[in-house]
């Protein structure tokens, strides 16, 4: 597997030598100064962990039973599959989904890079009779905040006819009621009170600094019980996928990136050989909460010519366009650093509203965005530069 893939740095490159990568040993200080010290494994029975969590598992079910992280340690998230099938009366109440019960607990890599642990197992209703087979693979990596989440369902049982009452889910639970929700919608951060949630992209779980977010992968549809539940939608009747991937995400820097991430992994180029450096980008943005959602080199239809060339060929410019997303809702000043020195850049505006020059410093556009601005950015980079 591909070691590390959050090491990349983002809109760029890092090349690993997967014959000697390995992680460094943990120092900790002591009487005679600092000793090195060897890391725990990423998985041993019931436990995945890493830099910035620890998960346990519960035995007899195979569900999550905490997702703790190294400062609070107190259990941010449990997490279970389960078959929603309403008896009536309070529709909140656990009577009205099945029960896990784990045939294997597995696991299946311990290190030095990766984690992993298979669970396998039946969901059962009330009276004890199979619903579904389920299969849950859970990873950590070294380096990343984000847990992944594998599930196969086999189906026995299919659920109601109302999509939004009886369902296959991934079901989160939380300990605090004082947690506020938000999700994404377009890409932006926004809070949320509603019961039934469209999300795509990701769902977020706030308390003061912490942030736990659920990267949905694709999977849009959450229905909220009370104030601490939340189920993912992962099979309704009519629905034919069975195997499903989500992620969770412990204090990641910005959901809106993390989602696209999560959607969008590295692109691994095996077996090549070792640039100059081991690292690099291609273009970076100073900010966190801006996101480029769109990349396009320079139009041939647009005036990109220098004049005539002793051919009386034009000279065409070497220059792209991006599109920008401010994703938390709090106007900034990002800048935008390229690969060559800038020539200029401008800010297109739609219809026949024109363009606005923006500062240019070397290597770098300087851009005002609003909250919540998307905002298509031009820039021709000095040639052969």
């Amino acid at each position: 597997p591909f070691p590390s893939p959050l090491e990349v740095p983002s809109m760029g490159f890092c090349w690993i030598d997967q014959d000697t990568a390995s992680p460094p040993p943990i120092e900790r200080k002591g009487w005679f100064g600092r000793k090195p010290k060897e890391p725990p494994p990423l998985a041993e029975e019931n436990v995945l962990r890493n830099e910035f969590c620890e998960i346990r598992f519960d035995p007899a079910t195979g569900c999550i039973r905490s997702i703790s992280d190294y400062h609070s340690r107190s259990a941010r998230l449990g997490q279970q599959i389960s078959l929603r099938m309403p008896r009536g009366g309070d529709p909140d109440a656990e009577m009205n989904y099945s029960i896990m019960a784990a045939d294997e607990i597995a696991v299946t890599a311990t290190g030095p890079v990766l984690g992993e642990i298979v669970c396998r197992g039946r969901l059962l209703d009330h009276d004890g009779r199979r619903v579904a087979g389920f299969r849950q693979t859970t990873r950590v990596w070294r380096g990343s905040r984000v847990i992944e989440l594998l599930i196969d369902l086999d189906v026995e049982r299919q659920p109601g006819s109302n999509p939004w009452d009886s369902y296959y889910a991934a079901r989160f639970a939380w300990k605090d009621e004082a947690s506020t929700l938000r999700r994404g919608v377009g890409l932006a951060n926004m809070p949320t009170d509603l019961t039934q949630i469209e999300s795509p992209h990701f769902v977020d779980i706030c308390l003061g600094k912490q942030r736990t977010t659920l990267l949905c992968g694709g999977l849009p549809y959450h229905r909220r019980l009370g104030l601490r539940k939340l189920d993912t939608l992962l099979v309704v009747q009519g629905e034919t996928a069975h195997s499903f991937r989500l992620g969770i995400g412990i204090d990641v820097p910005n959901p809106a990136a993390a989602a696209i991430g999560f959607l969008a992994p590295p692109l691994v180029l095996p077996d090549q050989p070792p640039p100059p450096t081991s690292t690099g980008w291609l273009f970076h943005l100073d900010c966190r909460n801006v996101l480029a959602t769109h990349w396009a080199p320079l139009p041939v239809d647009v005036e990109n010519s220098r004049g005539p060339t002793a051919r009386g060929e034009p000279v065409k410019k070497a220059g792209f366009r991006v599109r920008l997303l401010e994703t938390d809702g709090r106007g900034v000043s990002v800048g935008l650093r390229c690969f060559r020195a800038v020539a200029s850049a401008k800010k297109l505006n739609a219809g026949d509203i024109p363009s606005v020059n923006l500062a240019v410093d070397g290597d770098k556009v300087n851009i005002l965005i609003g909250p919540h601005q998307w905002i298509e950015v031009e820039v021709e980079l000095v040639a052969g530069g």
